[in-house]
């Protein structure tokens, strides 16, 4: 294709790929991919957006190489080590999952992401004093970085403006595992009830949300929704300091036999 003058149109490139990933068109998104990979096959960008596509497909091996090539040729990247190692989650490969975390601290020793997940992948391994270790280095992390403000009025924790602007897409498969944590902390006392009203915020985005043939694959969120997720995410997730590092399990309940039933797992 040519361009009015004669020359050759540029070729969209893995940020129009990943536009339209966000904007929740996958299928123009992993043809914008293949087509970039086509001329270009040392392109990171593309590998990583082809690979999105794939996971939300449920087709993870053909995703986990996707984003070991997008690491690979991104060395300096280590969002995509993270991106690899939440994916090793996803399939169950814990040691994968720690080697990607640690590679993507040795690149980016503050990623609050990299020292949670690796918290996450170490819990599941049954490596517990570790796990906490990185939990307490990610919160740490979270707690000095521009994320976190306290609003004066209220004292409850919020995000600043331009991380509320981050919520602007969802995949349904997300608020519903959202949902189901909430109803779960609020029904084991975790949760203040005065936060019931969040769930119900929630619930409602999800009632006039679709998406029930395609959990996996986001779309845009509009005005309305992008306001009622970031009450509930900013009222329950992003909470005050002093409440944030209060125990997170319920007093009332049997520790010790919570410990036995995890290690007969």
């Amino acid at each position: 294709m040519t361009g009015s003058h004669g020359a050759p149109e540029p070729r969209p490139g893995a940020g129009a790929a990943f536009a339209a990933y966000q904007a929740g068109r996958s299928g123009e998104a992993e043809a914008i991919g293949r087509a970039i990979l086509a001329h270009d096959p040392r392109d990171a960008g593309a590998h990583y957006v082809c690979g999105l596509v794939a996971a939300d497909r449920g087709a993870l091996d053909r995703a986990r190489e996707a984003f070991e090539t997008a690491a690979a040729l991104a060395p300096d990247k280590a969002s995509l080590r993270v991106t690899l190692g939440n994916l090793a989650l996803r399939q169950g490969d814990d040691e994968a999952a720690e080697r990607a975390f640690r590679s993507a601290l040795a690149q980016a020793p503050g990623s609050v992401a990299a020292h949670t997940n690796l918290g996450a992948a170490l819990k599941r391994q049954g490596r517990l004093e570790e796990a906490v270790d990185c939990y307490r280095a990610g919160l740490a992390l979270y707690r000095g970085s521009a994320w976190w403000g306290t609003d004066p009025a209220s004292g409850a924790a919020v995000l600043d403006p331009a991380q509320q602007e981050t919520f602007r897409i969802a995949c349904r498969a997300k608020l519903e595992f959202d949902l189901a944590q909430i109803d779960h902390l609020l029904a084991q006392d975790l949760l203040p009830p005065a936060l019931a009203h969040a769930r119900e915020g929630l619930r409602r985005v999800l009632e006039g949300f679709g998406g029930e043939d395609q959990p996996n694959t986001p779309r845009p969120l509009t005005d309305g929704e992008r306001r009622l997720i970031g009450s509930v995410y900013n009222r329950v997730i992003h909470r005050p300091p002093e409440e944030a590092t209060l125990p997170a399990l319920n007093p009332r309940l049997d520790a010790a036999a919570i410990e036995r039933r995890y290690h007969a797992t």
